[in-house]
């Protein structure tokens, strides 16, 4: 039996993950392969600690959908309730986004040792954790829209949107300027 598309959204982090693993393992090393463990652990501990904003998006946006019989003032307030919480869940979450984008930058040696990268390990953990980490703003903004969504009892567009998302990492690609545009190419050398 298929799964749901909302499973299939909340299960699109590890999806990625298994897609960097899987085309790491085309292109890389075993040790590059082994760089894809600790720092994706730590970016799955990273949601699950901020997943609480897309939560909370969705209880006020389902809360504000109820049918009872409520006069159109009423209504029109739990909209814009709905609207702000919207609003500033993801101004919440591009702001934790970033500041985690620069924490995970600045400390990323230390916070993949404590997930299990040393040795030759940790120089390509680094490397795809830094790169994947500014990917962080947009993936929090991402589980407050699925929050959105999910409120108003759309779980397809969260499905469409996670599929878009492994899509567009599969391939390892370059940017025109050769520099390394995605995690999995931060690993590969060279890129271009």
């Amino acid at each position: 039996m298929p799964l749901p598309p909302c499973r299939v959204a909340v299960l699109s982090d590890p999806i990625m993950s298994l897609i960097d693993t899987a085309c790491i393992g085309q292109f890389g090393t075993s040790v590059q392969v082994a760089a894809v463990g600790p720092a994706s652990s730590f970016f799955m501990l990273v949601f699950v600690l901020t997943g609480f904003v897309g939560v909370a998006v969705t209880n006020v946006v389902a809360s504000s959908q109820v049918n009872a019989a409520v006069s159109p003032a009423v209504r029109v307030a739990r909209q814009a309730r709905a609207n702000r919480a919207i609003s500033h869940g993801l101004l919440l979450a591009l702001t934790m986004g970033a500041l985690l984008s620069a924490a995970t930058y600045s400390l990323a040696p230390t916070l993949l040792q404590v997930f299990g990268a040393t040795g030759d390990v940790l120089a390509p953990a680094v490397s795809y954790t830094i790169w994947r980490a500014a990917g962080t703003p947009a993936m929090l903004a991402l589980i407050v829209c699925q929050g959105a969504s999910l409120g108003v009892q759309d779980a397809t567009t969260p499905f469409k949107f996670a599929t878009g998302a492994a899509i567009c990492e599969a391939p390892p690609h370059c940017t025109p300027l050769g520099e390394r545009a995605s995690p999995i190419a931060a690993l590969l050398t060279p890129c271009c």
